[in-house]
């Protein structure tokens, strides 16, 4: 059997194994292996998207949890700048700003070939992927001030509906049935009916809205307004906000915590952690919050699937910061610094996920120090185990092209770290 031939009945078997149309068109490299036999949804992967700026291409890192491995790099599109999971994981969707693409391949298989490329209009800057629907991928369409749709059999565009001004996130209730917009440029949530895709909607919040997330029931919808210190909570059954929680000072980032019903949102330049009650059934305590101090300039966070803590990084202090959530306290700073050819490497963290058993937090980390022959660049993945606090692994970025003058080994910058449900 010619490779060919061997190339093209690895492709057919792969669709039957994912039990998935198979419209795009893929170039097969090698055979794809799924160690012990499993079924890809029961690997674990943390999938870290890298950008090495607008005029190159960026990559993707899938690192098997379980083993702490790099078990595939994928390249994508010019400025990728987010991506979400499609399909119950077996897809990622990756949205490249600079060259109006979206980038999808199977998550459990990154080197199976070339992901397959969704051609948006041009200067659509696509900023967001998310998808809460069988049948489609949702793209914030920036540079047009449009949501986009895709339908995953085709891999291809078919619907757009102008929202408002520079969306740059996504949300949507369980049942499928609504999306919604966060409009950073006019501080609007526009709410899409996915059945006809219009805008039956518009929800004023706060000043520069940012981040958006659900609570677990889908009934409420937080949005996170960085230039308003506040964040606005939508009732996704009036579609009407019901309540302003004033946060800290440039609120940047948000994320549910389903165990507990909290949300935990970052305050980036007051250096705290407001933990907002989100649970509905909580009484006179539903959408109170704590504080907690943390260190400087936090931007992510991430709680522990089984409740006990959660974990913020720190991008101004280069750290970590565990929290009991028993009582709220932090219990431990994780230093990521680390020494390269005896020398001090600073690393700044942007972006932080969870392991789904908890045994460990998955921190993407850049390198801030200028680049020598002597002191490369030290950006990559940082695994911290949750029992010890501590540091059990780095994973590289990939290396790009250096700049004019510079001698060193230069890395492709992290922008996301998300894990496989």
């Amino acid at each position: 059997m010619t490779l060919l031939r061997k190339a093209a009945l690895a492709a057919i078997v792969l669709c039957a194994i994912l039990n998935i149309g198979c419209g795009e068109t893929f170039r097969p490299i090698t055979t794809p292996i799924l160690t012990g036999g499993a079924d890809p949804q029961a690997l674990k992967h943390a999938a870290v998207l890298f950008t090495a700026g607008p005029g190159a291409p960026g990559a993707i890192l899938n690192i098997d949890i379980s083993g702490d491995t790099n078990v595939g790099q994928t390249e994508v599109g010019h400025d990728p700048v987010n991506f979400g999971f499609y399909g119950n994981a077996q897809r990622l969707y990756v949205a490249n700003k600079a060259d109006s693409t979206i980038s999808s391949y199977f998550t459990f298989l990154p080197s199976l070939g070339l992901p397959a490329t969704t051609s948006l209009p041009a200067n659509s800057a696509p900023t967001f992927a998310f998808s809460n629907s069988a049948t489609a991928i949702f793209v914030t369409l920036s540079g047009t001030n449009q949501l986009g749709r895709i339908d995953p059999a085709l891999n291809a565009l078919t619907q757009t509906v102008g929202v408002g001004t520079n969306p740059i996130a996504i949300s949507g209730t369980s049942d499928g049935k609504k999306i919604y917009v966060v409009n950073q440029g006019s501080n609007t949530v526009s709410v899409v009916n996915t059945a006809d895709f219009v805008v039956s909607s518009t929800v004023t919040v706060g000043v520069a809205p940012i981040w958006i997330v659900a609570n677990a029931d889908t009934s409420r919808m937080y949005v996170v307004n960085k230039g308003g210190n506040s964040v606005s909570v939508i009732n996704t059954s009036t579609d009407s906000v019901v309540a302003t929680v004033a946060v800290g000072t440039a609120p940047n980032f948000a994320v549910l915590d389903a165990r507990l019903l909290r949300v935990y949102v970052t305050n980036s330049t007051d250096n705290r952690l407001s933990i907002i009650n989100a649970d509905p059934a909580a009484g006179a305590a539903f959408n109170t919050q704590t504080f907690v101090t943390v260190g400087s300039n936090p931007v992510s966070v991430a709680p522990l699937p089984d409740g006990t803590r959660v974990y913020v990084a720190n991008a101004g202090s280069d750290s970590v910061t565990a929290i009991n959530t028993l009582n709220n306290t932090v219990i431990g700073t994780i230093a990521l610094d680390t020494s390269v050819n005896g020398v001090i490497a600073h690393v700044s963290p942007v972006s932080i996920g969870a392991a789904p058993n908890s045994s460990k937090v998955i921190v993407a980390v850049q390198g801030t120090d200028p680049v020598t022959a002597t002191a490369p660049d030290a950006s990559g993945v940082v695994d911290i185990a949750t029992n010890t606090n501590s540091i059990i692994l780095t994973n590289p970025a990939p290396v790009t092209t250096c700049p004019a003058g510079v001698t060193g080994i230069c890395r492709m910058r992290p922008v996301l770290v998300a894990i496989t449900p």
